[in-house]
């Protein structure tokens, strides 16, 4: 007899959580990988993450952007039980259209809806681990399906299948090739034209001071240290070098001017190396751009 109270009083001290565990359990085993249709509208930011859907018998709310009417067919991912509260997390089977915009295109990927059911559940309803209670919440919003064959059998599945894309899109989308491709050949002819310039501009102000040319010499080694044999390295490299020197450099005084000389070279020097590989790589980095499809002219009797 005592050893059956000491039993008796563990089990009323068992925290909810755990009693709300072992429904999770149950829940888990009938609903996970299971097919449903929706009984009611439901909503989704369809952003690849789960939408809440607040669920109080049969009335929803929920912030989502997009709505869904009944009939959705959806298959449940995930199923968490909470102390007062159910969530069933599933995805809409059918994806939906979402434009975006590049350039002048407007385009479109496909984009997976996602649904989080929090469906409230009376904490005493937990407490007394009625799984077969809790789960008549949940099939107050949903029929459940073993398989999508069963589901789509359904008189409920309302059948919606992802929108179309537009009747000229893959003509769409071969000139947004040719456009990407002239707008990265003309950043390649901006860059190529703007170290030219600044190539031979450096040329006509070279000094021949020792200060100078001790700079230039050292700008020039370390430029050449740099590797600059990818398109995506000449591209990157500024030629706007901003060199700012150290205090140590400018001595107790702060203003040296065979230092600022050697600056300068240092500069120049950085800048012709860069210069030239620009010059010598960037007609290597253009890319051919593609031919459109030609358009199908409709005979006319």
């Amino acid at each position: 007899m005592k050893r059956m109270l000491l039993v008796l009083t563990a089990l009323l001290a068992l925290p909810a959580a755990s009693l709300a565990g072992s429904i999770e359990n149950t829940m888990k085993s009938r609903w996970l990988g299971a097919w449903v249709v929706t009984t009611v509208d439901t909503y989704s930011d369809c952003s690849g993450m789960y939408t809440n859907n607040r669920i109080n018998g049969n009335l929803v709310k929920s912030k989502g952007a997009r709505r869904f009417y009944t009939g959705e067919l959806a298959k449940v991912d995930k199923v968490d039980m909470k102390r007062s509260r159910l969530d069933v997390m599933l995805t809409l089977n059918e994806p939906i259209l979402v434009p975006y915009h590049e350039g002048p295109f407007t385009l479109y990927r496909e984009a997976w809806c996602k649904i989080e059911f929090e469906v409230e559940v009376p904490r005493q309803i937990v407490k007394s681990r009625d799984a077969d209670r809790v789960e008549a919440d949940v099939l107050n919003i949903v029929e459940r399906y073993a398989s999508e064959r069963e589901a789509v059998a359904s008189e409920t599945w309302n059948q919606r299948e992802r929108e179309p894309y537009p009747e000229d899109y893959e003509r769409t989308l071969a000139e947004l090739e040719v456009w990407r491709a002239n707008q990265t050949n003309l950043a390649i002819q901006a860059k190529l034209d703007h170290a030219t310039d600044e190539t031979t501009r450096l040329v006509d102000r070279m000094a021949g001071d020792l200060n100078y040319l001790a700079g230039f010499a050292h700008g020039v080694e370390l430029a050449r240290a740099k590797d600059l044999g990818y398109c995506s390295q000449l591209m990157a490299t500024s030629l706007d070098l901003q060199y700012t020197p150290r205090p140590e450099e400018l001595g107790e005084a702060g203003d040296n001017p065979m230092l600022d000389r050697q600056f300068k070279g240092y500069k120049d020097g950085m800048l012709l190396v860069f210069g030239l590989e620009m010059m010598r790589g960037l007609p290597n980095c253009f890319v051919p751009v593609p031919e459109l499809p030609s358009v199908e002219v409709a005979s006319q009797d």
